[in-house]
């Protein structure tokens, strides 16, 4: 609706109005004057004037119908809201929702109304709720908690609710935001780790079944149960990746909401600058009516003066009038004008007091209009406004009243009584003046105009007060500036970022507040959205008072005026800090499980075929030796043996690189660094693959440094040498070569190298050889089995003690790989220093040896082996029996104690005997060791550890390193 505006400043333009709307109207039973009195003027200027009350009082109707578009468009914009907006009571009764909060609660706006909110809450959140609704009456300040609403014909929701008191105390908004799609991501996320937790724990029992090899049908289950398990890994990995789609969607939907909640503030500014001309012009309004008392004084003041001239005319025509009558009536009506005009001035005195309420106002009246009727001394009134009444001291009903309408926006709201308390002469009126009946109809026309400015006043005051609270009530940071960057306002929430309050911050800039170099980012994003004129956003890292540093996302768009014409900036601005990490940790966790599959996809797949294959293999010899023995000859006997040997150490081999592989996968593998000279352990390795060597017809050659002495894990640095030589037999081709060379560098660290002649790599194989998603595993050029494990273990032993294992290769042409290794510094005095043990084989002999170990074919392999030097060999099955046997018999000098056995284990046995034999030596045996194993071996007082998948000679190395 477009306003019609009078132009005020021009008091002859609304004079000249007023005058034309003055012929057009007549005062009927007016006292007729000589034209040329000044009597006669002063009414005319009274009519004149209050036709230009007329005209104002006109302007205010179309200002107050302007006022209820507005009120109407903010209402809409209230219930249209996405998130839930809710007024209770101090009670908990709800007396405002807008329609997102009714479909929360699953029922109509209008059955919600006066109903208790505290009726959806559910039990257990219930205590918190009313906790919360006490806080926010208490103390008035903006609070938050966390509950569950329970709708009607609906599912449990997760809210979140933040609120603040208005002024009153009386009555409070909420804002209610649905966070169970949060909620339910959170605990997605903490099912997805209990299912990676009880992946580790499968992976575990997978491994301890491996070993239980020798019960046929149990292992056959295992492995059926495994192709099971790792149908299940898929389905769940699928899963997973049908989660990770579902959380780009809500992040997606997410950021859309945040695009519509910004369209809705840029609504809301644009009616806070509406409310705030508006409030600019009523002031401007009540400039003018200033100007116009103002005017009223200096016209009161030429009146008084024209009165002083008016009764020195009166004086010179008292000898003028010869009826003494005429005269006195004269002064009568001057007198009566008089009390017109005081009663007009006193009325916009009163109207221009905007902090006087409604009962002053009208009690203030009630005196004006006693004073200004003609016998005021028994003159009495009463003021009715919807339905309150107000009256004069003396107020009673007589016969003799006046009574006047009261009307605002064109309908009567209460009415003017004015009664005189005893009967006078008759008048125009009755006892009354046609003149007092004008002017009861001047101050009643006036009174409407003030009434209805009042309550428009008072509309515009609660509307602005709603939106700053909504405003206030947003958890974003939200601000204003100009073109030069000058705050024009901002909400609690940037306060708080601050740390000054509104005020503070209303007039200053960014250098004001920040550092230099935060306030010319802050302006370059500024000046990036003035010139263009567009939405521009971006992430910036700011610092609270308190020193809590957070990303805030920020979006900044154009300030309009209501021509549509930039006049600054409105910025809104995100915590996303909370986001952002949860962003990285869905990626690190999705990286993780990534990595746990392919792991688990490895695992499984050598679990299922690449040990499958030798067990068959392994089983069908011995079923041929177990049903053919009989009509076998020596020779095939001796050819079918030398077979089952190859098969078994495949598939020790095999399984030795799964255990090591698991370790490390664990993080159960532990370096043990100390000085070796590393010139035998490569003779070692070479002498350990000559027979595989030779069968091929390779040749092995070595370049190796005399004395090189270095610091790393002894076993580890084993175990990478022969994987790498056992690599290179394998992919050379018969005929070929390898190398094994190792010097010193000038960077105190020792070289390794590995070099062959065989069939090589191109560049697709060697970027996939330490993926485990990526599969690169091929047979050898003799058809050798690989796990494609070897060269895992290599690296992480050889990066695990400081080194870098690098490989250079080309198809069909070798390849070589090389890894360095700490050289031992004795200028470092840092170095763990251990001399080696000189092992005098040849003085191991008639030795009583206890072997406690509960399988029979192991117990009686051990027997076989301990046979070439000892003089009696005991057996014991369970950890008790050991004990038993040692006790009775004190001469035992060797006991080889497995850790796992029925009753007490192998650790517990060890320490019963270490209570009255401190001194037999006591080698525990196991499976395979753990990284805790050592220790505990070591305080149960067992002098060494060992695998039980052994040969002679390092049984007799381990065994003389502590009896020799």
């Amino acid at each position: 609706m477009k306003k019609k505006k009078f132009d005020t400043s021009d008091a002859d333009s609304l004079r000249k109005k007023a005058e034309e709307l003055l012929k057009k109207k007549s005062f009927s039973g007016a006292t007729i004057l000589n034209p040329e009195s000044d009597v006669l003027k002063l009414i005319h200027e009274l009519q004149v004037h209050q036709i230009e009350l007329e005209m104002q009082n006109s302007e205010l109707i179309e200002s107050k119908e302007l006022a209820e578009t507005t009120a109407k468009e903010y209402a809409e914009l209230y219930n249209s809201a996405p998130m839930g907006y809710v007024t209770l009571s101090s009670k908990g009764e709800v007396k405002k929702l807008n329609f997102a909060m009714a479909m929360m609660l699953g029922k109509k706006q209008l059955q919600l109304t006066d109903s208790m909110f505290g009726f959806f809450v559910t039990d257990e959140t219930k205590l918190a709720f009313n906790l919360f609704l006490d806080n926010v009456f208490r103390t008035k300040t903006k609070e938050s908690c966390e509950v569950m609403l329970s709708p009607k014909g609906k599912d449990t929701i997760h809210v979140y609710l933040s609120g603040v008191a208005d002024e009153s105390g009386k009555e409070c908004l909420l804002t209610v935001v649905d966070i169970s799609e949060l909620k339910k991501t959170e605990q997605e996320l903490i099912i997805s780790r209990r299912e990676n937790f009880l992946l580790a724990n499968l992976a575990t029992a997978n491994k301890e079944l491996v070993f239980q090899n020798e019960e046929k049908a149990k292992r056959a289950d295992e492995l059926v149960i495994a192709n099971k398990e790792l149908k299940y890994q898929n389905e769940e990995k699928a899963k997973r990746a049908d989660e990770l789609v579902i959380a780009n969607k809500e992040l997606k939907y997410q950021n859309e909401e945040k695009a519509k909640r910004a369209a809705e503030l840029v609504i809301a500014n644009k009616e806070l600058k509406y409310q705030n001309e508006e409030k600019a012009k009523r002031a401007a309004e009540l400039v003018i009516a200033n100007k116009e008392l103002k005017y009223q004084n200096e016209e009161k003041a030429k009146r008084a003066a024209e009165l002083v001239n008016a009764n020195k005319k009166l004086e010179i025509q008292k000898e003028l009038i010869s009826t003494v009558e005429q005269l006195r009536k004269a002064e009568h009506d001057l007198k009566e004008r008089n009390k017109e005009l005081q009663a007009m001035y006193g009325l916009s005195k009163i109207a221009a007091y905007n902090d006087l309420n409604n009962e002053g106002l009208y009690r203030a009246l009630l005196n004006i209009i006693k004073g200004s009727w003609q016998y005021p001394e028994i003159t009495c009134c009463r003021i009715v406004v919807d339905g309150a009444e107000y009256c004069t001291e003396n107020f009673a009903e007589t016969d003799w009243k006046q009574s006047e309408p009261i009307k605002s926006d064109g309908k009567v709201i209460g009415r003017i009584d004015v009664l005189y308390l005893k009967k006078k002469k008759e008048a125009g009126e009755g006892p009354f003046l046609n003149e007092e009946r004008n002017l009861l109809i001047a101050i009643a026309e006036r009174l409407g105009y003030i009434i209805n400015r009042k309550a428009a006043g008072e509309e515009i005051k609660r509307q602005s007060a709603l939106i700053n609270s909504l405003i206030d009530s947003i958890p974003d940071l939200i601000f204003f500036k100009d073109k030069e960057g000058v705050f024009l306002g901002c909400n609690s929430a940037f306060t708080a970022l601050i740390g000054k309050p509104k005020e503070e911050l209303i007039g200053k800039t960014d250098y004001d507040i920040v550092n230099k170099e935060t306030a010319d980012f802050f302006r370059h994003h500024d000046k990036l959205m003035l010139t263009e004129n567009q939405t521009h956003r971006n992430e910036e890292l700011v610092t609270y008072p308190d020193g809590r540093k957070v990303l805030l996302d920020t979006m900044k768009t154009p300030y309009l005026d209501a021509n549509g014409d930039l006049i600054g900036i409105l910025g809104i601005g995100r915590d996303i800090t909370e986001k952002k990490k949860s962003e990285a940790e869905i990626k690190l966790k999705n990286e993780e499980l990534l990595e746990i599959n392919s792991e688990k996809d490895k695992f499984f797949s050598i679990v299922a075929h690449d040990l499958r294959g030798p067990f068959s293999g392994f089983l069908g010899l011995t079923n041929i030796f177990a049903s053919e023995f009989s009509e076998m000859n020596q020779d095939e006997i001796q050819k079918l043996a030398l077979l089952m040997k190859d098969s078994a150490v495949n598939l020790y081999r095999l399984l030795e690189n799964l255990l090591e592989w698991s370790q490390m996968k664990r993080g159960l593998t532990v370096v043990n660094p100390e000085q070796f000279s590393i010139n035998k352990i490569l003779s070692g390795s070479i002498n350990l693959i000559k027979e595989l060597a030779a069968k091929k017809e390779i040749t092995i050659s070595s370049d190796v440094q005399e004395e090189l002495q270095v610091f790393a894990d002894i076993n580890m640095f084993e175990a990478a040498v022969r994987n790498l030589l056992s690599n290179a037999l394998k992919f050379t081709n018969k005929g070929g070569s390898v190398t094994l060379s190792a010097n010193s560098t000038t960077d105190n660290k020792v070289e390794v190298s590995v070099k062959d002649t065989g069939i090589g790599m191109n560049k697709e194989i060697m970027e996939g050889l330490f993926r485990l998603d990526v599969s690169t595993k091929r047979k050898g050029t003799d058809g050798e089995p690989t796990t494609g494990l070897g060269l895992h273990i290599c690296k992480e032993f050889i990066e695990k003690n400081g080194g870098i294992l690098t490989i250079e290769s080309e198809e069909g042409k070798g390849s070589t790989f090389k890894f360095t290794i700490p050289l031992f510094d004795e200028k470092a005095g840092e170095n763990k220093v251990l001399q080696s043990v000189k092992v005098n084989r040849g003085g191991i002999n008639n030795l009583t040896v206890l072997i406690a170990e509960d399988d029979n074919i192991s117990a009686k392999l051990l027997a076989s082996l301990v046979r070439k030097f000892s003089k009696e060999t005991l057996i014991a099955r369970t950890g008790l029996e050991a004990v038993e046997i040692c006790r009775n018999n004190p001469d035992i000098d060797l006991v080889l104690m497995d850790i796992k056995m029925p009753g007490i284990d192998g650790f517990e046995a060890t320490r019963q005997i270490r209570e009255f034999n401190k001194d037999v030596v006591i080698i525990a045996q196991t499976a395979f060791v753990l990284s805790d194993h050592a220790e505990k071996a070591k305080e149960a007082g067992f002098n060494d550890t060992i695998t039980k998948i052994f040969d002679i000679e390092f049984l007799e190395e381990i065994i003389g390193k502590h009896i020799g």
